[in-house]
């Protein structure tokens, strides 16, 4: 019987699969939960790096875009019950 079992490595090997399951699982798991964690520690304990921020994107508007921006009303402008069903009241009023 063990001449088998020598005979044939992925019997072996599948019998220690069915043994070991949840050891395997659990040592698996502890290790990609510290890798993550390690991961984000380094990622938080990293210099700020003022230079990337100085980087801006130029924008350009077009007339027609800047015009509708104009038109449009601040939050100072008092339309909150305007077209509104009686009864209701608008929940982004300020």
């Amino acid at each position: 019987m063990k001449n088998q079992l020598i005979d044939n490595p992925l019997e072996i090997l599948k019998k220690l699969l069915l043994r070991y399951n949840f050891v395997i699982f659990v040592v698996l798991a502890s290790v990609g939960l510290s890798v993550s964690i390690l991961t984000l520690n380094d990622i938080l304990n990293r210099p700020y790096n003022s230079s990337d921020a100085s980087q801006t994107t130029k924008t350009i508007f077009d007339q027609p875009t800047a015009d509708s921006i104009t038109v449009l009303r601040g939050s100072t402008t008092n339309n909150a019950y305007k077209n509104l069903p009686p009864g209701r009241i608008n929940p982004f009023a300020e």
